[in-house]
Formats: C-alpha cells, structure tokens, sequence
C-alpha cells in the first residue's frame, strides 16, 4: 500500500473557531490524502470524539465555548481519544502557554501562521509514532 493510500484512511478531528483559519487547514490536509472533520467550538469536538474515531487531533487554543486547556484535558481523559496525538494550534506564541499545554499532555505545539510542508510533516510524524507505539504494543 503506498503511503498516500495509508494516509487516505487517517481521520483528523480539527478543533478551530476562526472558519477562514478552520478552511484553510482543512484543505491543506486534504490534499495531504488525510480525511478531516473540522468544527469550530469545543462541545462539537466532544460530540465528534464519541461519535467517531481519529487518528490526530488539532486543538485551537482559543476557542469561544471553552478554554483551550480544560478542552485538552477533557480530550486527555476521553475514552476515545486518551491515547490519540494531539497538537495544539495557536497564535499566542509564550513560553508559560505552550509549557501549560505540554504539561497537559500535547504531543506537538504549532504556532499560527506556520509553514504548510513543516505543518503536514509534523501531522505525519505524530501519526507515525502513534503507529509505532501501537505496533509495539500489540507485541508485547
């Protein structure tokens, strides 16, 4: 199977309010070969965690129904989403945010605007460990 084919059947869940941001994001992985579901308040993203299964998550930080912490520690505790990567997104670029979010528990920060191919590339890799950890815990 080629890697574009592997990456046809990988769910995104995107967690963004700002719908001119939510779009672009979603294109961009879409003509990554990924699969998106985008929605743009934080209650959508609870629904859409128990209603379906994902393979990455995107989180905004600022999100108009929620603080962007107390979401990711609702998704963190989430039976189907616990073990799921998760990237932050977010246009604060500080110190004492991004540490918070890592305490948290993210597995990557992305800081808006970004660059597409660094962005798609950090998408890949958290899918890819994601796999590995998954692999390597089937065989024990």
């Amino acid at each position: 199977m080629s890697e574009e084919h592997a990456r046809l059947r990988r769910r995104i869940l995107l967690v963004d309010d700002d719908y001119g941001v939510r779009t672009l994001i979603e294109k961009l992985l879409e003509m990554g070969g990924y699969s998106v579901t985008a929605v743009g308040l934080a209650r959508e993203c609870l629904k859409r965690l128990s209603e379906s299964t994902f393979d990455l998550i995107l989180l905004d930080h600022v999100l108009p129904d929620m603080d962007g912490f107390l979401l990711l520690q609702l998704v963190r505790h989430h039976p189907g989403a616990n073990r799921k990567p998760v990237i932050y997104l977010t246009g604060i670029a500080d110190d004492t945010t991004k540490q918070r979010a890592f305490e948290i528990g993210i597995d990557d920060y992305v800081e808006k605007p970004f660059d597409p191919s660094d962005f798609l590339a950090r998408v890949a890799r958290q899918i890819q460990l994601k796999d590995q950890f998954n692999a390597g815990t089937e065989e024990e």
